[in-house]
């Protein structure tokens, strides 16, 4: 009996024994024998690195930039589980850039982790367009949008602004782009004179509008004074006709434009002195019409006077 409990003692010890035999054997292997491994990392976003150099020589990424680069990385296979993608940086330096265009740079890897060892990075260069930064003055045209309540009247001519160009800075591929600078006002519903700020709008050739972060406007708006005047239609009269000869006007009334004081004052324009070349039934005369500088003229600037009957004989020394 005893002898069977000194077999079954010693068997235990040796199977202790055993298993930790064979737990040093696997620590022996995997950390001594067993060989790096390589593993990779897909799709590692690349970032940008001293990005105020470029800014401070003159060039800018006109185009938003991404990029991805599978990193891989050589360890130890019982490391590999202490391994993250947050242990390495992948980047690209922009102080390596000298020139404007399509520009080629290298990928590197900053390891942040002293069991990384960076084996391969696919692909190894990333390219993206660099532009340059040039400054361009782009005179400013004064727009007007909607309608003026009835009655009244202005136009570009009676827009004014102390801002006469939008100075523009950004690359010089989208201010290339740019054709105008436009100021829009809005003058739905106006009655009288105002002042307005604007914004100032950067357009192309084909009147959309160039919008980029990189773009920068100087002034971004511009304030703009519009003059309204009031306007209305008075009959055309015409003294020095002979009183038996009856004539028709062509057009018979006058659209002016003024301030409503001026206005107020006018009910008819007078042509004083008309002389006809000929008294003939049919016959048609032209004449230009000028009015004073405090009043706009909106009708054509010429009339017809047409002899419609009763014409007489026109004494040779008024011819």
């Amino acid at each position: 009996m005893n002898k069977i409990r000194n077999v079954l003692r010693h068997n235990i010890v040796l199977k202790i024994i055993s298993v930790i035999a064979a737990i040093l054997f696997w620590i022996y292997v995997q950390m001594v024998q067993n060989p790096d491994i390589e593993y990779t990392f897909t799709k590692m976003p690349v970032n940008l690195v001293n990005t105020n150099y470029l800014q401070k020589e003159g060039f800018v990424l006109p185009d938003k930039f991404e990029a991805f680069v599978d990193v891989t990385v050589k360890c130890q296979r019982w490391k590999l589980n202490e391994i993250g993608r947050d242990d390495f940086t992948v980047y690209v330096d922009l102080t390596e850039v000298y020139e404007d265009g399509d520009v080629t740079l290298p990928v590197k890897v900053r390891v942040n982790n002293e069991n990384i060892v960076v084996a391969n990075k696919t692909p190894s260069s990333v390219t993206m367009f660099v532009d340059k930064m040039i400054k361009e003055e782009i005179p400013l045209e004064l727009r007007l949008n909607g309608n003026l309540k009835s009655g009244f009247y202005t136009d570009e001519d009676l827009v004014s602004t102390t801002t006469q160009k939008a100075v523009v800075s950004g690359p010089s591929t989208l201010i290339s782009k740019i054709d105008k600078a436009v100021a829009e006002i809005d003058i739905s519903d106006r009655n009288d004179s105002f002042t307005q700020e604007c914004k100032i709008i950067l357009m192309d050739s084909e009147e959309k509008a160039v919008t980029n972060d990189n773009l920068t406007i100087v002034p971004q708006n511009a304030e703009v004074n519009v003059r309204v005047l009031a306007k209305k239609v008075v009959p055309i009269e015409i003294s020095g006709i002979d009183p038996n000869i009856q004539y028709e006007i062509l057009p018979g009334g006058l659209e002016i434009a003024g301030s409503p004081a001026i206005l107020n004052a006018i009910d008819k324009f007078t042509i004083q002195d008309f002389h006809l070349l000929s008294t003939n039934i049919g016959y048609e005369q032209k004449y230009k019409i000028s009015v004073p500088s405090d009043i706009i003229l909106l009708s054509e600037g010429e009339i017809t006077v047409k002899i419609t009957q009763n014409a007489v004989e026109v004494p040779a020394e008024n011819q």
